[in-house]
């Protein structure tokens, strides 16, 4: 669960969302075709945020997924091989 604190495009990333999660951690889902958030909208787990694209630095449709702990990159792979679940539609 969380709270969209960025919806935008970039070159880089293309359509991007920013979730923020609370104790610094922020989600962000970049190269979307799609964009069914906003800015200021709390989401909840299995909520839709978006459709997979290729916009963005990419060459092939798909998403990037990244986390962040008060700005740092962290790798999210742990935590899935414990079970948290990532809904990508």
């Amino acid at each position: 669960n969380g709270r969209v604190v960025y919806v935008g495009t970039t070159d880089l990333t293309g359509k991007l969302i920013v979730i923020e999660h609370g104790y610094g951690l922020k989600s962000w889902y970049s190269h979307l075709n799609e964009i069914s958030v906003s800015v200021g909208d709390t989401v909840t787990t299995g909520q839709s945020i978006g459709k997979t694209g290729s916009t963005g630095f990419i060459a092939a449709t798909g998403i990037n997924m990244g986390m962040t702990v008060f700005n740092v990159p962290v790798c999210p792979y742990p935590l899935w091989d414990n079970g948290v679940e990532m809904y990508f539609d």
